[in-house]
């Protein structure tokens, strides 16, 4: 788990979902600037889940009360 700050966490579960602490937005662009997936704050930690995506690289950015982290995410093929 990564932490600048408790308001803004990131933790990696298995291989393709991602956690994010309560309280919390997040959002997933790809290298192009779409944005794939919004979560808004909830009362509770999300799980992200990129199983889905296809291969590539991507930008996840997670916005707390007093701090943003950002993180590139590689996902490889799945064969």
């Amino acid at each position: 788990m990564n932490t600048i700050d408790e308001s803004v966490k990131i933790g990696r579960k298995k291989e393709s979902y991602y956690t994010c602490a309560s309280g919390t937005y997040f959002t997933l662009h790809d290298f192009q600037g779409r944005c794939l997936i919004t979560r808004a704050p909830s009362d509770s930690e999300q799980l992200i889940d990129l199983s889905e995506l296809p291969a590539g690289e991507y930008i996840i950015t997670i916005s707390g009360k007093s701090a943003v982290q950002t993180h590139k995410v590689v996902i490889q093929n799945k064969s």
